[in-house]
């Protein structure tokens, strides 16, 4: 998938991979899309896909043929399995008549793909006001565990697990293992 880098990551207010999820802003984008679009057919999980925890396939997947990109707006639809189904266009992009642009692929898409529900999703800027997502809008936020956290309950150390005590490192390879099915083998690779 050929997007411009130059042009859609100023416009990302929130960097959201479909998908994935929210990603920390410092994230390779491009890469992490073309990882999800070069998966995204075969039903199988990235490697740090969250949703590995949960499911033995990928329950959502982008929909490379019907991308659309151009000046003034990025639309990736994805279609996800789970229940009725549902199709979700990601709006990348504010310039007049975008939203109306996702409406109509997401109305087609859910039709062709007989999903029960059709959504756009898109990110306010700031210069966007909250109030006109206040109906249908969920709040991503991102952390970033440097630096100290909050003094009333302390600091969040986070550190690499090549600089954890011997003890933690000798002994938590065979812990995540054991706890897999709540994430931990996840966590450890």
């Amino acid at each position: 998938m050929l997007l411009n880098w130059d042009w859609v990551h100023p416009v990302m207010p929130v960097p959201f991979v479909p998908t994935l999820g929210p990603v920390h802003p410092s994230s390779p984008l491009p890469e992490l899309f073309a990882a999800v679009a070069g998966v995204a057919d075969s039903g199988e999980f990235l490697p740090y896909d969250k949703d590995r925890r949960w499911s033995r396939t990928k329950a959502e997947r982008l929909l490379v043929g019907a991308v659309r990109h151009d000046e003034r707006s990025t639309l990736l639809p994805t279609l996800s399995h789970r229940g009725p189904g549902a199709v979700k266009v990601y709006m990348y992009g504010a310039e007049p008549g975008v939203l109306a642009d996702a409406t109509a692929l997401a109305r087609k898409l859910a039709d062709a793909h007989e999903a029960g529900a059709a959504r756009v999703v898109w990110f306010l800027g700031p210069h966007e006001p909250e109030q006109s997502a206040a109906a249908v809008g969920t709040r991503v936020q991102l952390k970033d565990f440097a630096g100290p956290g909050p003094e009333a309950t302390g600091a969040v150390e986070v550190r690499p697990y090549d600089e954890q005590p011997e003890g933690v490192r000798v002994t938590f390879a065979r812990f995540a293992e054991e706890m897999k099915a709540d994430g931990l083998a996840f966590l450890h690779e």
